[in-house]
């Protein structure tokens, strides 16, 4: 019997997925696999959010072909190796995917490509991760734009191709010798920092299209205020579902579309548009996973990483809007957009740790741990990136909390011995007389942890290295946000 293949991977929906649509309208038996591959650069480790995320999506997904007599095969190892003893055990005339844009992913998507062309076997190649490929956005030279603002011009200028219906194939049988969801390893039994993720998240196509419509029914018409304050749920909360493919970016730009035009709807799709950025600068330009876009941070002095940084990845940093994301980090396994600036700021700008530590710690931790994301917003907040904020601008975390968590309401839900410290001293909490301190039940440096630097020692400090570093450009140091 000819059947043909879709390897599934960061497409783990059955609608408005290309690939999957393109082979059951060849109208054979469809054989759906998903291989798990450790060595690629952001596969998820055991017991990690994503990691969880990953199991409970591969569920999900092998529960809705299962409602229609399909069985998806779950194998794990090199994709080549698995693909050829999947073509020793059916008469395959296809296969499909949907494109990934990771470096090891496309050098896995060449590998297949090779073997199946040798084999005489067509492969079939579609997009469901992004609105435009990124081979169709180049600028009047024909090379790829480097800042923002001109590619969300011209991205902005394509035509945007509408979802599609999903399509009910037939099923093409059972792989033998496909694993079982548990001997993929994403879960060890063991509280890994994952016990309390299902409190938060759905992780399926349901939860999905049920985080969608809960935004467009209200935290949308105020986005492009509300998404800067970390206390209240002014975002969509999507980036998990996007990073697995169990919602599409065509299905919410075409739902966004049909909303009331709003200031905070135009913010959003101006967030879309710069995930796409992320994934066309990692498309042109895939060595930034490793190395700087400007290559002269090569050889920035950055400081080397010791007690400062567990520090601030335990949330102890003795600054309560950095202690409040990286707790929300590990509780969660999310940051909120405004503070994931702001402590990845810190990192690098008052304690000068390189951007690489920061960027490897966020993909272990982070349940939407993207790596075209992770890595253009590291690089962005270092200044080493490509359209990156300059070095020079360093985010003060006492000005940030009284700016976007005026009444400490987000620090106080994840750093709870600041719960009594009055509304005057709580961005600023070593600034407390002991009197108060002890009122408050938080004497500074037993209850919460004295500073681990000084803000304008940080600051001065990170200063002299860009001068030191980049002395013939004149810039304004006098910025402090």
């Amino acid at each position: 019997m000819e059947t043909v293949i879709v390897w599934f991977r960061r497409d783990l929906r059955l609608h408005d997925n290309a690939a999957w649509t393109a082979a059951a309208k060849t109208g054979k038996p469809v054989v759906p696999v998903y291989i798990h591959s450790e060595d690629e650069e952001n596969v998820p480790q055991q017991d990690s959010p994503c990691g969880w995320w990953l199991h409970h999506a591969l569920e999900d997904l092998a529960s809705n072909l299962a409602k229609d007599g399909i069985s998806l095969a779950l194998l794990k190892g090199n994709p080549v190796d698995c693909f050829k003893n999947l073509l020793k055990e059916f008469n395959v005339t296809g296969v499909y995917w949907n494109r990934c844009f990771e470096p090891s992913q496309v050098d896995k998507e060449k590998a297949v490509s090779d073997l199946l062309s040798r084999l005489g076997i067509p492969a079939n190649e579609s997009n469901s991760s992004l609105m435009v490929e990124p081979e169709k956005i180049l600028n009047n030279q024909g090379k790829p734009f480097k800042v923002y603002t001109a590619f969300a011009r011209a991205w902005s200028s394509r035509p945007m191709a509408a979802p599609s219906k999903g399509i009910r194939p037939s099923s093409g049988g059972k792989v033998p010798g496909g694993m079982n969801l548990e001997t993929l390893g994403l879960l060890s039994g063991r509280d890994g920092g994952t016990s309390r993720l299902s409190e938060y998240y759905k992780p399926t196509r349901a939860g999905a299209l049920s985080a969608l419509e809960s935004f467009l029914s209200g935290p949308i018409s105020s986005y492009n205020r509300d998404r800067d304050i970390p206390a209240i749920d002014g975002t969509s909360r999507l980036s998990p579902y996007l990073h697995w493919g169990q919602i599409g970016p065509r299905e919410i730009y075409a739902k966004v579309a049909r909303q009331p035009v709003s200031t905070g709807s135009k913010k959003f799709i101006s967030e879309l548009a710069w995930r796409e950025f992320a994934y066309y600068i990692l498309h042109h330009f895939p060595h930034t996973v490793e190395s700087p876009f400007r290559p002269e941070f090569e050889k920035f002095p950055w400081s080397g990483a010791g007690p400062q940084l567990e520090a601030w990845k335990a949330g102890k940093t003795g600054f309560p809007l950095v202690d409040a994301g990286m707790r929300q980090l590990s509780e969660t396994g999310y940051v909120h957009n405004r503070v994931r600036m702001l402590v990845a700021s810190f990192l690098v700008k008052h304690l000068m740790i390189s951007w690489r530590t920061g960027a490897e710690y966020f993909m272990r931790r982070l349940i939407d741990a993207d790596l075209a994301n992770n890595t253009l917003g590291w690089q962005w907040v270092a200044g080493c990136g490509v359209d990156a904020a300059p070095y020079f601008r360093i985010f003060n975390p006492v000005l940030q909390g009284k700016k976007f968590d005026k009444k400490a309401e987000y620090i106080r839900r994840h750093v709870p011995e600041l719960q009594h410290v009055p509304d005057s001293y709580v961005h600023e909490p070593w600034t407390m007389p002991d009197a108060v301190q002890k009122q408050a039940k938080c004497v500074i440096g037993t209850d919460y942890p004295e500073p681990v630097c000084g803000l304008m020692e940080g600051r001065i400090r990170a200063l002299s290295a860009w001068k030191s570093f980049n002395e013939p450009q004149q810039q304004n140091w006098s910025l402090n946000l």
